[in-house]
């Protein structure tokens, strides 16, 4: 949704604005059928809300605390740990299609051994 101004304005001077749908504007009422909000009403009542539930002991209050502080080292943790992985298995792909290629020059006698190694790398 996107606020839309509308030509009215409130007792305290303040222009009225609705908050619309986007596809039900692009689509002039034909894909979304929602009906449109209040803006300054909606405003008041999140603020409202937001008054209300907001103390710097509640949980809202220290996850908008992190957010703005940037502090996401987990995040970025998960994150470098899922690079390292990943980049671990392109390695072992690409070791995997290496012995691959080379089992056409094996003898029959050493075949065991190289598919007991391609299904070790494919576990990891």
């Amino acid at each position: 949704m996107r606020p839309k101004p509308n030509h009215a304005v409130d007792e305290n001077g303040n222009k009225s604005f609705s908050y619309m749908c986007q596809l039900k504007e692009k689509s002039r009422c034909k894909k979304c059928h929602s009906k449109n909000v209040l803006g300054l009403e909606l405003d008041r009542n999140i603020y409202e809300i937001l008054k209300k539930n907001l103390h710097s002991d509640g949980e809202l209050y220290k996850a908008i605390q992190e957010i703005a502080s940037g502090s996401f080292e987990d995040w970025d943790s998960k994150q470098d740990r899922m690079q390292l992985l990943q980049t671990a298995k392109k390695q072992n792909e690409r070791s995997i299609q290496a012995l691959v290629k080379k089992l056409t020059y094996i003898d029959i006698a050493v075949m065991g051994e190289i598919t007991d190694e391609i299904k070790r790398l494919g576990r990891v």
